[in-house]
């Protein structure tokens, strides 16, 4: 999916308005809300730990029970696009939420303000460096993940359990809001046990959502 950039004549028209701003607290959703004081960036890593694979305990008195219900839990949550195989014991899906994802946190600081927002913000401002010069960046995110749920009998036939396995494909671009440099695309693929990089610093996890959705009372 291509992404819009801003345009250059935008972009010039948000870099003035940066310049002209008198905002206490950067926003950085909103690029005309820094002020001309120095900016900095600090980068957090996930959080989480991603998803294991490990199995977990479902109910249901026998597999169809257990997969339909399983189907259920996650259409309930939001989950729309799933696939259900019975005989096979699986159910699959796909989603572009980034519901899926920890991909750490940002914190931009102005003077004595502080602004934090997740690393799966689709659209934000945001400091070009971690010692800001007044140089920003619009940061765009997308992502698009594949998930199964495999459910087997317990070995003592006394119930059934279920593990999740993931892949995630995201992409951040960084434009130029000055627009003194071609927009950077960088992309990354990983499964719910690794994590995928987005630079030097910046790192992707799965939050371990399909689980929770799975495990909780």
């Amino acid at each position: 999916m291509l992404l819009r950039v801003i345009p250059a004549s935008r972009a010039a028209i948000l870099g003035m308005t940066l310049l002209a701003a008198a905002c206490t607290m950067p926003d950085p959703k909103d690029p005309s809300s820094f002020q001309q004081i120095p900016t900095t960036l600090r980068y957090e890593a996930p959080v989480s730990q991603g998803e294991d694979g490990s199995y977990f305990r479902v109910a249901g008195a026998n597999g169809e029970e257990a997969v339909t219900g399983i189907a259920q839990r996650l259409t309930d949550a939001g989950y729309a696009k799933l696939s259900v195989d019975v005989r096979a014991g699986k159910v699959s899906g796909t989603t572009t939420s980034s519901d899926v994802l920890d991909c750490g946190t940002f914190e931009v600081a102005t003077g004595g303000h502080r602004a934090r927002l997740g690393g799966t913000t689709a659209d934000s401002a945001l400091p070009a460096g971690s010692d800001g010069d007044g140089a920003l960046d619009r940061r765009q995110f997308s992502s698009r993940s594949r998930f199964t749920v495999h459910v087997a009998q317990l070995s003592d036939g006394s119930g059934f359990a279920a593990r999740v396995t993931e892949r995630h494909r995201v992409q951040v671009v960084r434009t130029s809001i000055a627009g003194d440099h071609p927009p950077k695309k960088i992309r990354a693929e990983f499964t719910g046990k690794e994590a995928g990089s987005l630079g030097p610093q910046e790192t992707c996890r799965s939050s371990g959502s399909i689980r929770r959705v799975l495990t909780q009372p």
